[in-house]
Protein backbone atom coordinates (compact mmCIF):
# COMPACT_ATOMS: atom_id res chain seq x y z
CA UNK A 1 0.00 0.00 0.00
CA UNK A 2 2.61 2.21 0.97
CA UNK A 3 4.72 1.63 -2.82
CA UNK A 4 1.52 2.40 -4.32
CA UNK A 5 0.59 5.60 -2.57
CA UNK A 6 3.93 7.08 -3.48
CA UNK A 7 3.44 6.78 -6.93
CA UNK A 8 -0.44 8.64 -6.34
CA UNK A 9 -2.08 4.82 -7.01
CA UNK A 10 -5.09 4.83 -5.19
CA UNK A 11 -5.23 1.42 -3.36
CA UNK A 12 -7.45 0.05 -0.33
CA UNK A 13 -7.47 -3.06 2.16
CA UNK A 14 -10.57 -4.77 2.07
CA UNK A 15 -11.54 -7.23 4.62
CA UNK A 16 -13.12 -10.82 3.37
CA UNK A 17 -16.77 -9.37 3.53
CA UNK A 18 -15.90 -6.16 1.74
CA UNK A 19 -14.08 -8.38 -0.86
CA UNK A 20 -17.33 -10.45 -0.89
CA UNK A 21 -19.33 -7.32 -1.89
CA UNK A 22 -17.10 -6.02 -4.47
CA UNK A 23 -16.63 -9.25 -6.16
CA UNK A 24 -19.74 -11.97 -5.03
CA UNK A 25 -18.43 -14.71 -7.82
CA UNK A 26 -14.77 -14.68 -5.80
CA UNK A 27 -14.52 -17.40 -2.46
CA UNK A 28 -13.15 -15.39 0.54
CA UNK A 29 -13.19 -18.69 2.97
CA UNK A 30 -9.55 -19.04 3.21
CA UNK A 31 -9.03 -14.48 2.51
CA UNK A 32 -7.40 -12.70 5.17
CA UNK A 33 -7.23 -8.96 3.47
CA UNK A 34 -7.24 -8.05 -0.15
CA UNK A 35 -5.55 -5.02 -2.18
CA UNK A 36 -7.70 -2.90 -4.29
CA UNK A 37 -7.16 -0.11 -6.57
CA UNK A 38 -10.50 0.67 -7.80
CA UNK A 39 -7.86 2.10 -11.52
CA UNK A 40 -6.63 -1.18 -12.44
CA UNK A 41 -7.63 -2.10 -15.88
CA UNK A 42 -6.59 -3.54 -18.91
CA UNK A 43 -4.78 -3.14 -22.49
CA UNK A 44 -5.17 -4.27 -25.58
CA UNK A 45 -2.07 -5.22 -26.83
CA UNK A 46 -2.83 -4.78 -30.87
CA UNK A 47 -4.45 -1.45 -30.77
CA UNK A 48 -1.31 -0.28 -28.47
CA UNK A 49 1.12 -1.22 -30.57
CA UNK A 50 -0.52 0.17 -33.51
CA UNK A 51 -1.34 3.72 -31.78
CA UNK A 52 2.72 3.73 -31.06
CA UNK A 53 3.79 2.43 -34.76
CA UNK A 54 1.52 5.65 -36.21
CA UNK A 55 2.73 7.63 -33.68
CA UNK A 56 6.59 7.10 -34.76
CA UNK A 57 5.64 7.01 -38.26
CA UNK A 58 4.08 10.88 -37.73
CA UNK A 59 7.05 11.63 -36.00
CA UNK A 60 9.30 10.33 -39.12
CA UNK A 61 9.94 6.72 -38.05
CA UNK A 62 10.47 3.88 -40.69
CA UNK A 63 8.80 0.46 -40.04
CA UNK A 64 10.06 -2.05 -42.21
CA UNK A 65 7.28 -5.11 -42.43
CA UNK A 66 8.40 -8.56 -43.47
CA UNK A 67 12.36 -7.70 -43.45
CA UNK A 68 14.31 -10.73 -42.13
CA UNK A 69 17.82 -9.88 -39.96
CA UNK A 70 20.39 -12.31 -41.41
CA UNK A 71 23.20 -10.55 -39.65
CA UNK A 72 24.95 -7.99 -37.28
CA UNK A 73 27.94 -6.73 -39.00
CA UNK A 74 30.65 -5.40 -36.45
CA UNK A 75 34.36 -3.65 -36.09
CA UNK A 76 36.93 -3.96 -33.30
CA UNK A 77 37.74 -0.29 -32.98
CA UNK A 78 40.27 0.54 -30.88
CA UNK A 79 40.27 -2.82 -29.46
CA UNK A 80 36.26 -2.95 -28.88
CA UNK A 81 34.03 -4.33 -30.71
CA UNK A 82 31.13 -2.39 -31.99
CA UNK A 83 27.84 -2.24 -34.36
CA UNK A 84 28.27 -1.32 -37.87
CA UNK A 85 25.10 -2.13 -39.55
CA UNK A 86 22.13 -4.81 -39.97
CA UNK A 87 22.29 -7.14 -42.57
CA UNK A 88 18.80 -8.36 -43.65
CA UNK A 89 16.84 -9.72 -46.41
CA UNK A 90 16.65 -6.42 -48.33
CA UNK A 91 19.80 -5.40 -48.01
CA UNK A 92 22.79 -4.02 -45.23
CA UNK A 93 21.47 -1.15 -42.83
CA UNK A 94 24.22 0.71 -41.76
CA UNK A 95 23.90 1.59 -38.47
CA UNK A 96 25.81 2.29 -35.09
CA UNK A 97 23.07 1.35 -32.40
CA UNK A 98 20.96 -1.66 -32.72
CA UNK A 99 17.69 -2.54 -30.10
CA UNK A 100 17.33 -6.16 -29.89
CA UNK A 101 13.59 -6.51 -29.00
CA UNK A 102 12.72 -9.88 -30.68
CA UNK A 103 11.23 -11.46 -27.48
CA UNK A 104 11.81 -14.92 -27.46
CA UNK A 105 13.91 -14.51 -30.70
CA UNK A 106 16.47 -12.58 -29.08
CA UNK A 107 19.31 -15.05 -28.35
CA UNK A 108 19.47 -15.50 -32.08
CA UNK A 109 20.31 -11.63 -32.66
CA UNK A 110 22.50 -11.77 -29.70
CA UNK A 111 24.81 -14.46 -31.82
CA UNK A 112 25.04 -12.77 -34.73
CA UNK A 113 26.47 -9.74 -32.57
CA UNK A 114 28.56 -12.52 -30.73
CA UNK A 115 26.96 -11.17 -27.18
CA UNK A 116 25.32 -13.29 -24.38
CA UNK A 117 21.78 -13.25 -23.72
CA UNK A 118 20.49 -15.17 -20.81
CA UNK A 119 16.57 -15.83 -21.27
CA UNK A 120 15.20 -19.04 -21.55
CA UNK A 121 11.96 -19.38 -23.76
CA UNK A 122 8.75 -21.15 -21.89
CA UNK A 123 5.54 -21.93 -23.15
CA UNK A 124 3.34 -19.78 -21.50
CA UNK A 125 -0.29 -19.98 -21.57
CA UNK A 126 -4.01 -18.73 -20.83
CA UNK A 127 -7.62 -19.62 -21.30
CA UNK A 128 -10.52 -17.44 -22.10
CA UNK A 129 -13.77 -18.78 -20.63
CA UNK A 130 -17.12 -18.38 -21.91
CA UNK A 131 -19.82 -15.54 -20.63
CA UNK A 132 -20.37 -15.55 -16.82
CA UNK A 133 -23.02 -14.09 -15.79
CA UNK A 134 -22.40 -11.45 -12.92
CA UNK A 135 -18.97 -11.38 -14.04
CA UNK A 136 -19.29 -7.88 -15.97
CA UNK A 137 -17.25 -4.91 -14.62
CA UNK A 138 -15.63 -6.78 -11.66
CA UNK A 139 -12.08 -5.97 -11.20
CA UNK A 140 -9.22 -8.31 -12.17
CA UNK A 141 -7.75 -10.51 -9.62
CA UNK A 142 -3.84 -11.61 -8.97
CA UNK A 143 -3.98 -14.11 -6.05
CA UNK A 144 0.20 -15.05 -5.42
CA UNK A 145 -0.78 -17.75 -2.46
CA UNK A 146 -2.26 -19.16 -5.57
CA UNK A 147 0.10 -18.19 -8.28
CA UNK A 148 -3.05 -16.90 -10.73
CA UNK A 149 -4.65 -14.97 -12.20
CA UNK A 150 -7.97 -13.62 -13.48
CA UNK A 151 -8.74 -10.71 -15.50
CA UNK A 152 -11.93 -9.44 -16.88
CA UNK A 153 -12.28 -10.21 -20.99
CA UNK A 154 -15.48 -9.07 -22.18
CA UNK A 155 -17.98 -11.08 -20.64
CA UNK A 156 -15.62 -13.94 -19.57
CA UNK A 157 -12.63 -14.21 -17.69
CA UNK A 158 -9.02 -14.89 -18.66
CA UNK A 159 -7.32 -17.07 -16.60
CA UNK A 160 -3.80 -17.87 -15.76
CA UNK A 161 -0.98 -18.48 -13.76
CA UNK A 162 2.78 -19.70 -12.92
CA UNK A 163 2.52 -23.55 -12.45
CA UNK A 164 5.40 -25.11 -11.06
CA UNK A 165 6.23 -27.40 -14.13
CA UNK A 166 6.25 -24.90 -17.16
CA UNK A 167 7.19 -26.17 -20.11
CA UNK A 168 10.73 -25.22 -21.27
CA UNK A 169 12.01 -24.59 -24.80
CA UNK A 170 15.98 -24.76 -23.72
CA UNK A 171 16.78 -25.17 -27.45
CA UNK A 172 14.98 -21.97 -28.24
CA UNK A 173 12.34 -21.11 -30.25
CA UNK A 174 12.13 -22.17 -33.91
CA UNK A 175 13.61 -19.19 -36.29
CA UNK A 176 10.69 -19.73 -38.58
CA UNK A 177 8.09 -19.99 -35.31
CA UNK A 178 6.40 -16.42 -36.07
CA UNK A 179 2.35 -15.47 -35.57
CA UNK A 180 1.41 -18.84 -34.54
CA UNK A 181 0.40 -20.68 -31.24
CA UNK A 182 2.03 -24.13 -29.66
CA UNK A 183 -0.82 -26.71 -28.61
CA UNK A 184 -2.48 -26.22 -25.32
CA UNK A 185 -0.65 -28.85 -22.77
CA UNK A 186 -3.29 -29.64 -19.83
CA UNK A 187 -1.81 -31.78 -17.98
CA UNK A 188 0.91 -28.49 -17.50
CA UNK A 189 -2.10 -25.76 -17.36
CA UNK A 190 -4.60 -28.29 -14.98
CA UNK A 191 -2.61 -26.41 -12.39
CA UNK A 192 -4.16 -23.22 -12.86
CA UNK A 193 -7.44 -24.14 -13.53
CA UNK A 194 -7.83 -25.83 -10.34
CA UNK A 195 -6.49 -22.63 -8.33
CA UNK A 196 -8.58 -20.81 -10.62
CA UNK A 197 -11.61 -22.85 -9.57
CA UNK A 198 -10.81 -22.57 -5.94
CA UNK A 199 -10.83 -18.35 -5.77
CA UNK A 200 -13.76 -18.17 -8.28
CA UNK A 201 -15.76 -21.68 -8.18
CA UNK A 202 -17.99 -20.69 -10.91
CA UNK A 203 -15.53 -21.27 -13.46
CA UNK A 204 -15.94 -25.09 -12.64
CA UNK A 205 -19.14 -24.77 -14.43
CA UNK A 206 -18.27 -22.45 -17.17
CA UNK A 207 -17.52 -23.51 -20.51
CA UNK A 208 -13.75 -22.41 -22.58
CA UNK A 209 -14.09 -20.10 -25.63
CA UNK A 210 -10.42 -20.19 -26.41
CA UNK A 211 -6.95 -21.09 -25.51
CA UNK A 212 -3.42 -19.34 -26.32
CA UNK A 213 -0.17 -20.75 -25.74
CA UNK A 214 2.78 -19.29 -27.24
CA UNK A 215 6.53 -18.53 -26.92
CA UNK A 216 7.62 -15.87 -24.08
CA UNK A 217 10.87 -15.24 -22.81
CA UNK A 218 11.94 -15.93 -18.96
CA UNK A 219 15.01 -14.51 -16.87
CA UNK A 220 16.88 -16.00 -14.16
CA UNK A 221 15.62 -13.22 -11.79
CA UNK A 222 12.58 -12.45 -13.41
CA UNK A 223 13.52 -8.62 -15.07
CA UNK A 224 14.18 -7.72 -18.28
CA UNK A 225 17.40 -7.59 -19.90
CA UNK A 226 17.99 -3.55 -20.66
CA UNK A 227 20.72 -1.79 -21.86
CA UNK A 228 24.11 -1.74 -23.98
CA UNK A 229 26.11 -5.06 -23.60
CA UNK A 230 29.73 -5.28 -22.23
CA UNK A 231 30.78 -7.12 -25.00
CA UNK A 232 29.91 -5.15 -27.89
CA UNK A 233 29.35 -1.23 -28.23
CA UNK A 234 26.34 -0.12 -29.95
CA UNK A 235 24.14 -3.61 -29.15
CA UNK A 236 21.68 -3.13 -26.66
CA UNK A 237 19.28 -5.31 -25.25
CA UNK A 238 15.34 -4.53 -24.97
CA UNK A 239 14.47 -8.38 -24.08
CA UNK A 240 13.33 -10.52 -21.59
CA UNK A 241 10.24 -9.27 -20.64
CA UNK A 242 8.77 -12.68 -18.63
CA UNK A 243 5.45 -12.01 -19.31
CA UNK A 244 4.85 -8.11 -18.31
CA UNK A 245 5.78 -6.52 -21.48
CA UNK A 246 2.73 -4.59 -21.93
CA UNK A 247 2.91 -3.54 -17.73
CA UNK A 248 6.69 -2.57 -18.24
CA UNK A 249 6.71 -1.42 -21.90
CA UNK A 250 5.89 2.57 -21.17
CA UNK A 251 8.74 2.74 -18.70
CA UNK A 252 11.55 0.75 -20.31
CA UNK A 253 11.10 2.01 -23.65
CA UNK A 254 11.81 5.71 -22.24
CA UNK A 255 14.69 4.52 -20.76
CA UNK A 256 16.48 2.30 -23.48
CA UNK A 257 15.74 5.58 -25.37
CA UNK A 258 16.99 7.61 -23.13
CA UNK A 259 20.32 4.62 -23.02
CA UNK A 260 20.56 4.79 -26.84
CA UNK A 261 20.22 8.96 -27.30
CA UNK A 262 21.98 10.12 -23.77
CA UNK A 263 23.89 7.42 -22.76
CA UNK A 264 22.16 7.13 -19.44
CA UNK A 265 18.75 6.11 -17.65
CA UNK A 266 16.94 9.06 -15.78
CA UNK A 267 16.36 6.84 -12.75
CA UNK A 268 18.09 3.62 -11.21
CA UNK A 269 17.67 0.98 -13.72
CA UNK A 270 20.22 -1.20 -12.34
CA UNK A 271 17.84 -3.98 -10.99
CA UNK A 272 17.40 -4.23 -15.26
CA UNK A 273 20.42 -3.62 -16.32
CA UNK A 274 21.83 -6.68 -18.69
CA UNK A 275 25.13 -6.41 -17.25
CA UNK A 276 24.11 -6.96 -13.64
CA UNK A 277 24.88 -10.99 -14.03
CA UNK A 278 28.32 -12.70 -14.04
CA UNK A 279 30.04 -13.38 -17.35
CA UNK A 280 30.21 -16.91 -15.79
CA UNK A 281 26.44 -17.35 -15.33
CA UNK A 282 25.82 -15.59 -18.41
CA UNK A 283 27.52 -18.30 -20.63
CA UNK A 284 26.22 -20.96 -18.12
CA UNK A 285 23.35 -22.62 -19.72
CA UNK A 286 22.23 -24.48 -16.90
CA UNK A 287 22.36 -21.91 -14.45
CA UNK A 288 20.21 -19.42 -16.51
CA UNK A 289 17.63 -22.57 -16.95
CA UNK A 290 17.35 -23.65 -13.71
CA UNK A 291 17.57 -20.01 -11.82
CA UNK A 292 14.64 -18.64 -14.50
CA UNK A 293 12.37 -21.50 -13.55
CA UNK A 294 12.83 -20.98 -10.61
CA UNK A 295 11.94 -17.26 -10.83
CA UNK A 296 9.06 -18.15 -12.90
CA UNK A 297 7.67 -20.53 -9.89
CA UNK A 298 8.58 -17.86 -7.35
CA UNK A 299 6.47 -14.97 -9.72
CA UNK A 300 4.17 -14.58 -7.25
CA UNK A 301 5.59 -15.39 -3.72
CA UNK A 302 5.81 -12.69 -1.31
CA UNK A 303 9.86 -11.49 -1.85
CA UNK A 304 11.40 -11.64 1.78
CA UNK A 305 14.30 -9.66 2.22
CA UNK A 306 16.61 -12.39 3.54
CA UNK A 307 15.16 -14.52 0.28
CA UNK A 308 18.00 -16.73 -1.57
CA UNK A 309 17.81 -18.75 -4.51
CA UNK A 310 17.94 -22.68 -4.01
CA UNK A 311 18.59 -23.44 -7.92
CA UNK A 312 22.30 -23.91 -8.74
CA UNK A 313 24.34 -23.04 -5.60
CA UNK A 314 27.73 -23.81 -5.38
CA UNK A 315 28.60 -22.29 -8.92
CA UNK A 316 31.43 -20.32 -7.87
CA UNK A 317 32.96 -21.08 -4.67
CA UNK A 318 36.18 -19.62 -3.51
CA UNK A 319 39.06 -21.24 -1.31
CA UNK A 320 37.86 -20.77 1.89
CA UNK A 321 34.39 -22.15 1.10
CA UNK A 322 34.83 -25.29 2.41
CA UNK A 323 36.64 -24.60 5.63
CA UNK A 324 33.50 -21.50 6.08
CA UNK A 325 30.86 -23.86 6.06
CA UNK A 326 32.63 -26.67 8.67
CA UNK A 327 32.80 -23.68 10.83
CA UNK A 328 28.22 -23.41 10.43
CA UNK A 329 28.76 -20.22 7.94
CA UNK A 330 25.33 -19.69 6.09
CA UNK A 331 26.12 -18.71 2.51
CA UNK A 332 24.03 -16.62 0.13
CA UNK A 333 24.73 -16.03 -3.45
CA UNK A 334 25.62 -12.73 -5.26
CA UNK A 335 26.65 -12.85 -8.94
CA UNK A 336 27.16 -16.35 -8.67
CA UNK A 337 29.48 -16.77 -6.10
CA UNK A 338 28.74 -18.47 -2.84
CA UNK A 339 29.67 -15.25 0.10
CA UNK A 340 29.34 -15.79 3.90
CA UNK A 341 25.84 -14.55 5.65
CA UNK A 342 26.13 -15.19 9.08
CA UNK A 343 27.41 -18.56 11.29
CA UNK A 344 25.22 -20.41 12.80
CA UNK A 345 25.98 -20.43 16.53
CA UNK A 346 24.92 -24.31 17.52
CA UNK A 347 27.95 -26.61 16.58
CA UNK A 348 25.40 -29.32 14.52
CA UNK A 349 24.33 -27.09 12.11
CA UNK A 350 24.21 -28.00 8.53
CA UNK A 351 24.28 -25.60 5.72
CA UNK A 352 25.07 -27.57 2.94
CA UNK A 353 23.65 -26.75 -0.23
CA UNK A 354 21.97 -29.36 -2.37
CA UNK A 355 21.12 -29.95 -6.02
CA UNK A 356 18.05 -28.11 -7.21
CA UNK A 357 15.00 -30.10 -7.33
CA UNK A 358 13.37 -28.41 -9.49
CA UNK A 359 10.06 -28.15 -6.72
CA UNK A 360 9.29 -31.46 -7.52
CA UNK A 361 8.78 -30.76 -10.99
CA UNK A 362 10.10 -32.67 -13.95
CA UNK A 363 10.32 -36.20 -12.08
CA UNK A 364 12.56 -34.78 -9.38
CA UNK A 365 11.82 -35.53 -5.55
CA UNK A 366 11.17 -32.65 -3.52
CA UNK A 367 14.75 -32.98 -0.82
CA UNK A 368 12.67 -34.30 2.36
CA UNK A 369 15.49 -33.11 4.51
CA UNK A 370 16.55 -30.17 3.42
CA UNK A 371 18.54 -28.29 6.69
CA UNK A 372 19.79 -24.99 4.51
CA UNK A 373 16.36 -24.56 2.89
CA UNK A 374 14.22 -25.02 6.15
CA UNK A 375 16.62 -22.34 7.66
CA UNK A 376 16.09 -19.71 4.90
CA UNK A 377 12.06 -20.11 5.49
CA UNK A 378 12.69 -19.49 9.13
CA UNK A 379 13.78 -16.16 8.03
CA UNK A 380 10.73 -14.99 5.79
CA UNK A 381 9.98 -12.57 7.79
CA UNK A 382 9.51 -8.33 7.93
CA UNK A 383 10.36 -8.65 11.56
CA UNK A 384 13.28 -9.29 12.70
CA UNK A 385 14.81 -13.63 11.39
CA UNK A 386 15.82 -16.16 13.73
CA UNK A 387 19.20 -14.93 13.17
CA UNK A 388 19.40 -11.59 14.29
CA UNK A 389 20.98 -11.91 17.64
CA UNK A 390 23.67 -13.63 15.83
CA UNK A 391 24.64 -10.88 13.77
CA UNK A 392 24.08 -8.90 16.94
CA UNK A 393 26.69 -10.50 18.74
CA UNK A 394 29.05 -10.27 15.27
CA UNK A 395 28.56 -6.69 15.07
CA UNK A 396 29.74 -6.52 18.78
CA UNK A 397 32.70 -8.36 18.23
CA UNK A 398 33.74 -6.26 15.48
CA UNK A 399 33.12 -3.12 17.56
CA UNK A 400 34.77 -4.33 20.73
CA UNK A 401 37.56 -6.96 19.25
CA UNK A 402 38.04 -7.72 15.67
CA UNK A 403 35.97 -9.32 12.82
CA UNK A 404 36.85 -10.74 9.45
CA UNK A 405 34.94 -10.49 6.37
CA UNK A 406 35.24 -12.73 3.31
CA UNK A 407 34.99 -10.21 0.62
CA UNK A 408 36.48 -12.23 -2.65
CA UNK A 409 33.32 -12.43 -3.98
CA UNK A 410 34.06 -8.46 -4.80
CA UNK A 411 35.74 -7.19 -8.31
CA UNK A 412 39.10 -6.63 -8.63
CA UNK A 413 40.41 -4.80 -11.66
CA UNK A 414 43.50 -3.45 -13.05
CA UNK A 415 43.79 -0.33 -14.72
CA UNK A 416 46.93 0.84 -16.55
CA UNK A 417 48.27 2.65 -19.46
CA UNK A 418 49.91 5.85 -20.61
CA UNK A 419 46.60 7.93 -19.94
CA UNK A 420 45.44 5.87 -16.69
CA UNK A 421 46.12 8.89 -14.49
CA UNK A 422 43.72 10.80 -16.46
CA UNK A 423 41.26 7.85 -16.63
CA UNK A 424 40.76 7.79 -12.83
CA UNK A 425 40.53 11.40 -12.74
CA UNK A 426 37.99 11.83 -15.18
CA UNK A 427 36.26 9.04 -13.89
CA UNK A 428 35.85 9.52 -10.41
CA UNK A 429 34.65 12.41 -8.88
CA UNK A 430 37.08 12.72 -5.77
CA UNK A 431 40.93 13.48 -6.05
CA UNK A 432 42.85 10.74 -7.05
CA UNK A 433 46.05 12.55 -7.18
CA UNK A 434 47.45 10.86 -3.95
CA UNK A 435 50.34 9.14 -5.72
CA UNK A 436 51.79 5.88 -5.25
CA UNK A 437 50.81 4.23 -2.27
CA UNK A 438 47.43 5.95 -1.90
CA UNK A 439 43.88 4.34 -1.86
CA UNK A 440 40.72 6.10 -2.40
CA UNK A 441 37.39 5.25 -1.67
CA UNK A 442 35.12 6.82 -4.62
CA UNK A 443 31.63 7.75 -6.61
CA UNK A 444 31.82 7.49 -10.70
CA UNK A 445 29.28 9.73 -11.73
CA UNK A 446 27.61 10.22 -15.32
CA UNK A 447 27.39 12.87 -17.09
CA UNK A 448 24.11 13.71 -15.57
CA UNK A 449 25.91 13.65 -11.60
CA UNK A 450 24.27 10.66 -10.74
CA UNK A 451 26.20 7.89 -9.20
CA UNK A 452 26.93 5.18 -11.39
CA UNK A 453 29.13 3.31 -8.39
CA UNK A 454 31.23 3.69 -5.85
CA UNK A 455 34.51 1.85 -4.98
CA UNK A 456 37.81 1.72 -3.71
CA UNK A 457 40.76 3.22 -6.47
CA UNK A 458 44.61 2.29 -5.76
CA UNK A 459 47.51 3.75 -7.42
CA UNK A 460 49.95 1.44 -7.10
CA UNK A 461 53.31 -0.07 -8.55
CA UNK A 462 53.72 0.66 -12.78
CA UNK A 463 53.33 -1.65 -15.47
CA UNK A 464 56.55 -4.01 -14.79
CA UNK A 465 56.17 -4.56 -18.59
CA UNK A 466 55.58 -0.88 -19.83
CA UNK A 467 56.50 1.41 -17.19
CA UNK A 468 52.94 2.90 -17.17
CA UNK A 469 50.94 4.03 -14.06
CA UNK A 470 48.75 1.05 -12.97
CA UNK A 471 45.68 1.42 -11.08
CA UNK A 472 43.76 -1.44 -8.64
CA UNK A 473 40.05 -0.76 -8.67
CA UNK A 474 37.81 -2.83 -6.10
CA UNK A 475 34.19 -2.61 -6.59
CA UNK A 476 31.45 -4.08 -5.05
CA UNK A 477 30.63 -7.96 -5.66
CA UNK A 478 27.08 -7.22 -6.76
CA UNK A 479 27.98 -4.76 -9.09
CA UNK A 480 31.27 -5.65 -10.44
CA UNK A 481 29.84 -7.03 -14.08
CA UNK A 482 28.08 -3.63 -14.11
CA UNK A 483 31.10 -1.29 -12.85
CA UNK A 484 33.47 -2.59 -15.82
CA UNK A 485 31.28 -1.92 -18.39
CA UNK A 486 30.63 1.68 -16.74
CA UNK A 487 34.57 2.00 -16.55
CA UNK A 488 35.45 0.23 -20.57
CA UNK A 489 32.66 2.78 -21.77
CA UNK A 490 33.73 6.10 -20.84
CA UNK A 491 37.58 4.72 -21.60
CA UNK A 492 35.96 4.19 -24.90
CA UNK A 493 34.17 7.45 -25.38
CA UNK A 494 37.11 9.56 -24.04
CA UNK A 495 39.67 7.69 -26.15
CA UNK A 496 41.92 7.45 -23.29
CA UNK A 497 44.84 5.03 -24.11
CA UNK A 498 44.76 2.67 -21.33
CA UNK A 499 43.03 -0.63 -20.45
CA UNK A 500 41.18 -2.48 -17.90
CA UNK A 501 41.84 -5.96 -17.10
CA UNK A 502 39.82 -8.06 -14.74
CA UNK A 503 42.05 -10.10 -12.58
CA UNK A 504 38.39 -10.87 -10.13
CA UNK A 505 38.96 -14.98 -9.96
CA UNK A 506 42.56 -14.66 -9.56
CA UNK A 507 42.51 -12.50 -6.07
CA UNK A 508 41.06 -13.13 -2.47
CA UNK A 509 39.72 -10.73 -0.47
CA UNK A 510 39.47 -10.36 3.12
CA UNK A 511 38.51 -7.47 5.93
CA UNK A 512 39.80 -7.05 9.06
CA UNK A 513 37.70 -4.54 11.17
CA UNK A 514 37.68 -3.92 14.81
CA UNK A 515 39.84 -2.00 17.69
CA UNK A 516 42.08 -5.08 17.89
CA UNK A 517 42.85 -5.70 14.16
CA UNK A 518 46.17 -3.72 14.08
CA UNK A 519 47.29 -6.16 16.99
CA UNK A 520 45.95 -9.35 15.13
CA UNK A 521 48.01 -8.36 11.96
CA UNK A 522 51.28 -7.19 13.68
CA UNK A 523 51.13 -10.84 14.91
CA UNK A 524 51.71 -12.30 11.66
CA UNK A 525 53.31 -9.86 9.81
CA UNK A 526 56.37 -7.72 9.99
CA UNK A 527 54.81 -4.13 8.64
CA UNK A 528 55.01 -1.29 10.48
CA UNK A 529 51.54 -0.76 10.90
CA UNK A 530 51.42 2.77 13.50
CA UNK A 531 49.44 5.69 11.93
CA UNK A 532 52.62 7.24 11.07
CA UNK A 533 53.95 4.64 9.14
CA UNK A 534 50.59 3.40 7.44
CA UNK A 535 48.22 6.26 7.65
CA UNK A 536 44.03 5.52 6.57
CA UNK A 537 43.44 5.31 2.95
CA UNK A 538 46.79 3.76 1.77
CA UNK A 539 48.03 0.43 0.63
CA UNK A 540 51.33 -1.19 1.10
CA UNK A 541 52.54 -4.61 -0.15
CA UNK A 542 53.63 -7.24 3.03
CA UNK A 543 54.53 -10.80 3.21
CA UNK A 544 52.10 -13.11 5.86
CA UNK A 545 52.75 -16.49 5.92
CA UNK A 546 54.73 -16.53 2.86
CA UNK A 547 52.47 -15.14 0.42
CA UNK A 548 52.29 -11.32 -1.04
CA UNK A 549 49.92 -9.58 0.57
CA UNK A 550 48.28 -6.29 -0.13
CA UNK A 551 47.43 -4.44 2.74
CA UNK A 552 44.82 -1.33 2.60
CA UNK A 553 44.19 0.84 5.57
CA UNK A 554 40.34 1.02 4.83
CA UNK A 555 37.08 1.05 6.78
CA UNK A 556 33.76 0.52 5.94
CA UNK A 557 31.73 -0.20 9.69
CA UNK A 558 33.58 2.83 11.63
CA UNK A 559 36.52 0.85 13.44
CA UNK A 560 40.08 0.42 12.75
CA UNK A 561 40.87 -1.91 10.04
CA UNK A 562 42.80 -3.29 6.94
CA UNK A 563 41.54 -4.73 3.70
CA UNK A 564 43.78 -8.09 2.81
CA UNK A 565 44.39 -8.21 -1.00
CA UNK A 566 45.51 -11.51 -2.40
CA UNK A 567 46.93 -13.06 -4.73
CA UNK A 568 45.29 -16.81 -5.48
CA UNK A 569 47.54 -19.55 -6.11
CA UNK A 570 46.59 -22.03 -9.62
CA UNK A 571 45.72 -24.63 -7.04
CA UNK A 572 43.66 -22.32 -4.69
CA UNK A 573 41.82 -19.89 -6.66
CA UNK A 574 37.85 -19.45 -7.02
CA UNK A 575 36.49 -22.85 -8.63
CA UNK A 576 33.59 -22.76 -11.52
CA UNK A 577 30.97 -25.78 -11.85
Amino acid sequence: VSTQSTGDVETYVLSPSETKDLYPLMNVDDVYATLYSPDDGCLDPSTYVSALSRAAIMMGGKISTETVVTGIDTEVIRGMKRVTGVQTNKGLIKTEKVVNCAGAWSPYISEMAGVDCPLVPFRHAYVVTEDIPGVENMPNVRDHDLSVYLRLQGNGLSIGGYEPHPDLLPDGVAKDFAFGLYELDWDTFAFNIEHCMKRVPIIEETGLKSTVCGPESFTPDHKPLLGETIDCRGFYQGCGFNSSGIMLAGGCGREIANMVVEGTTSIDMFGYDVNRYHPDCNKNKAWILARSHEAYVKNYAMVFIHDENLAMRDMITDPLHDTLLSKGCVFQQRQGMERPGYFATHKDAVNEKMEYDWYGSYGNEVHANYPYRDRLSEEYTFGYPPHFDVIGAESDACRERAALFNMSYFGKFFLSGPDAQAAVDYLCCSNMNKGMGGTVYTNMLNKNGGSETDLTVSHIEPCPETGHDRFYIAAGGGSSNRDKYHIRSVIDDKNFDCTLVDHSADYGMLSLQGPKSRQILESICDTDLSNEAFPFSSHQLTTIAGHEVRLMRLTFVGELGWELHIPLTPWSRCTTR
